[in-house]
């Protein structure tokens, strides 16, 4: 199914007194108009990633759910570049590059909520789909409504990588451990190349993009690297990631806003179907952080927990399809609006 899509410029919160912008794209098929009915999904990437990345997985969701009843088809998607990643990262550089933090997952989420919140998305029926730092995002987000104005039909988190007050108390020292190694290997990686097709050829042989699918790859040589001017005179220009490797590594202790958002998880549960989706392969997310949230004793219940063979954190781009496949499954289980069943 062929989709359209537009660019959408966003107002993305502020910081340090500052106004930052927001990128995003919104996704329609080519019969949109007669999907008024359907499903707005919001999509929010991960910690290195950006708002294309979700692109196989869209394409995959609209050719599946069009096939279905008219109130679990598709109207449109719409997914979010972080401010510091993507397209935003170029817009923002300036406030970015006089920061030494990065700009908070918090940031992100009162950008999302204040779009959640205009008249563009004004009676839509929404589902909110995050990946790692976007699950905690995109759940701050809904925990900025009361029960009865809660914008969204359920939260989707896959590999969500948030974690409950109690749990973090007990496994802080291996979460201090991992961050450095993360932090370090992410500093020291190669982050220039002479054009897109060496660095699709160097990326192809290196952990983590050589476990990607091929489409994946492409879209982020495609959209996540950009072409700069060198710093060595008279120097030819150089491919590198928008989202530099300097704010990537400062995004990871960004863990607040993820703690947090574990700790909304009991009572949004109450009044808003959560499902979770992980790979098998768990290898950044532990698997007692995993039991943690969805630890039914302590109010943490989960409407659906799916496991994906094989994947592990970065299932997004190492498994579009399957992770398509576990989001039509939770689309299929949404309510029709009440008016429709009378």
């Amino acid at each position: 199914m062929p989709l359209r899509s537009h660019p959408l410029l966003l107002d993305g919160a502020s910081v340090d007194g500052r106004l930052l912008k927001m990128t995003a794209n919104c996704y329609t098929s080519t019969d949109a108009q007669s999907h008024t009915d359907g499903l707005t999904l919001l999509f929010a990437h991960c910690v290195g990633g950006h708002k294309e990345l979700w692109e196989p997985i869209i394409e995959h969701i609209f050719r599946v759910q069009g096939r279905k009843g008219r109130h679990h088809r598709i109207r449109e998607a719409i997914s979010f570049d972080y401010q510091s990643h993507g397209d935003a990262a170029i817009l923002n550089k300036a406030v970015i590059d006089a920061r030494d933090e990065c700009i908070s997952g918090y940031v992100w989420a009162d950008a999302i909520a204040e779009y959640v919140r205009s008249p563009a998305l004004r009676g839509r029926r929404i589902i909110a789909i995050g990946h790692s730092a976007g699950g905690g995002v995109l759940t701050l987000v809904a925990s900025k409504f009361s029960p009865e104005n809660v914008p969204f039909l359920a939260l989707i988190l896959i590999e969500p990588t948030m974690n409950s007050e109690t749990m973090y108390a007990i496994i802080r020292p291996k979460v201090e451990v991992h961050r450095r190694l993360v932090m370090k290997g992410t500093l020291a990686r190669r982050d220039a190349w002479a054009d897109r097709e060496e660095a699709r050829a160097w990326l192809a042989t290196k952990m983590p993009w050589k476990l990607w699918d091929p489409r994946a790859l492409d879209l982020y040589v495609k959209h996540g690297l950009h072409t700069v001017p060198s710093s060595a005179p008279c120097a030819p220009a150089l491919v590198t990631p928008k989202c530099t490797k300097r704010v990537e590594a400062m995004s990871y202790p960004d863990f607040q806003p993820h703690i947090e958002a574990a700790g909304h998880f009991a009572m949004l549960c109450t009044y808003l179907p959560i499902h979770l989706v992980w790979g098998t392969r768990g290898d950044f997310v532990a698997k007692e952080v995993r039991d943690s949230l969805s630890d039914a004793s302590e109010g943490r219940i989960a409407a659906s927990i799916t496991s994906i063979s094989g994947a592990g954190h970065l299932i997004v781009q190492e498994q579009p399809d399957a992770v398509a496949e576990a989001i039509c499954v939770c689309l299929n289980n949404v309510e029709e609006p009440k008016s429709c069943k009378l």
